[in-house]
């Protein structure tokens, strides 16, 4: 059963299609990035087209065609049940606070508030029972807070950082 989709552009127009409704082209929309320049020619009619944003978890991008700003959302008729049943979006796992796994006294940190980080980058080095336990970032974020201080004692549970 070929996919389908609605899309949404400015919060104002609708329009829904099919993969088959789709042009042909040899684009793989995975591998699209923000910044990205395209150049298209449909019907005779030219439009230059750059990513301005992009959000693929949300499905969501901001697109600059021929200098006009459009926001463009996608929907499959999954998301479109997900969103009916009170689900955002089960796709992301989206985790806002880092606490600590046990007490202890924290060593290093390693993030500053404001940094992109990547899943598996370290944020802080925390010592319990004479043994350097790593926090890393459990998911790709931004660190919005750093909560505590180097030499500063937490026990288990305590927040420590938290993510956007």
């Amino acid at each position: 059963m070929p996919a389908s989709y609605t899309t949404t552009v400015n919060d104002e127009w609708q329009f829904e299609f099919a993969d088959a409704d789709l042009l042909p082209s040899n684009w793989d929309l995975a591998t699209i990035t923000p910044n990205a320049r395209y150049h298209l020619l449909i019907n005779g009619k030219s439009y230059n087209i750059e990513v301005a944003e992009l959000n693929q978890a949300q499905k969501t991008a901001k697109l600059r065609i021929n200098n006009h700003i459009y926001s463009v959302s996608l929907q499959t008729k999954l998301d479109a049940l997900l969103a009916k049943m009170g689900i955002k979006n089960a796709t992301q796992n989206k985790i806002d606070t880092i606490k600590a796994p046990m007490p202890g006294l924290v060593l290093k940190i390693e993030a500053t508030p404001g940094q992109a980080v990547l899943k598996g980058d370290t944020l802080l080095v925390l010592e319990a029972m004479k043994m350097e336990n790593v926090i890393k970032a459990p998911a790709n974020g931004t660190v919005a807070q750093i909560l505590v201080q180097q030499g500063q004692a937490v026990e288990k549970g305590a927040v420590l950082i938290n993510m956007q």
